[in-house]
C-alpha cells in the first residue's frame, strides 16, 4: 500500500512537461519561431506550473496522511500489547497465589504430626496375649482334674 502510495506521487510529480525543452524564447503576435516545437501561452505555462504545484502537495498531503495513518496503527498496536501484556501478567500472578495456596494446605495435610499408637497397641497384645496364655492355662488345668 505504501508503495503504491510513493510510486503515484512519483509519477505525479514527474509528469511530461512541455515547458521545460532544452531551448526556450519569447515570441510576439506574428513571429516567426526559432525552432520546431510546441508553443504555449502564458496562460497555458501557469496551468501547468501550479498542477505541477498541486500534484507535490497532494503527494506531501497523501504522504502525511498514511504517515499518521501508520502512526496511529503502531501506536495502537503497541496499546494493545502492553494491555495484554498486563493482563497475562496479573493473571499468571493470580494464579499463582491459587497454586501457592494449595501447596500451603496440602504440605498441611502431609505432615500433619500423627499420633503414635504403637505403644497402645503393644500393650493390647501384650495384655491380650497374657490373657489368652492364663484362659489356656486355666482351661487345660481344669480338664486335667
Amino acid at each position: 500500500m505504501k508503495f503504491i502510495t510513493y510510486f503515484l506521487c512519483f509519477l505525479l510529480t514527474m509528469q511530461p512537461l512541455t515547458v521545460f525543452a532544452n531551448q526556450s524564447t519569447s515570441l510576439k503576435k506574428g513571429q516567426k519561431a526559432p525552432f520546431d516545437g510546441t508553443l504555449l501561452d502564458v496562460e497555458a505555462i501557469a496551468r501547468i506550473l501550479a498542477d505541477k504545484t498541486i500534484s507535490k502537495l497532494k503527494c506531501e498531503l497523501t504522504l502525511l496522511t498514511e504517515l499518521a495513518k501508520l502512526k496511529a496503527k503502531s501506536t495502537l498496536n503497541l496499546n494493545s500489547c502492553k494491555i495484554s501484556l498486563n493482563s497475562t501478567k496479573s493473571k499468571l500472578r493470580d494464579l499463582l497465589i491459587i497454586k501457592d495456596n494449595e501447596i500451603k494446605r496440602l504440605a498441611k495435610l502431609a505432615y500433619k504430626p500423627k499420633r503414635d499408637l504403637t505403644a497402645l497397641w503393644f500393650s493390647i497384645g501384650v495384655v491380650v496375649g497374657v490373657g489368652t496364655t492364663i484362659g489356656i492355662a486355666y482351661v487345660i488345668k481344669e480338664a486335667t482334674k
